[in-house]
């Protein structure tokens, strides 16, 4: 989810360093939804420790996370703009048409 929303300011002209403190701010939901169902998890997997820490690290947001798959972005389709059009199929005037005018 925090990728997702990352490319889609990022699509509507949010600038890259706002798009990342956006996805940074993201971390105190998702540790409050963490903390919530990590009890669940833990009794759901009981002395599967691996199974507890993937979930953990699904859940999880950091800097590093965001940095890879945009690096990976980069080096795999030259740009987040062409990933967001070639892959994602995003038509960015339209997009911008319909959540900023």
């Amino acid at each position: 989810a925090g990728l997702a929303a990352f490319l889609l300011e990022y699509a509507l002209g949010v600038s890259y360093d706002d798009c990342v403190k956006d996805y940074l701010y993201s971390v105190v939901e998702m540790d409050r939804y963490q903390q919530s169902v990590l009890p669940l998890i833990k009794a759901h997997y009981k002395d599967d420790n691996e199974a507890v820490q993937s979930f953990i690290d699904a859940y999880t947001v950091k800097i590093e996370y965001l940095e890879e798959a945009i690096k990976f972005i980069n080096e795999k389709y030259d740009s987040i703009d062409n990933f967001l059009v070639s892959v994602l199929k995003v038509d960015i005037d339209k997009l911008r048409k319909i959540y900023l005018e």
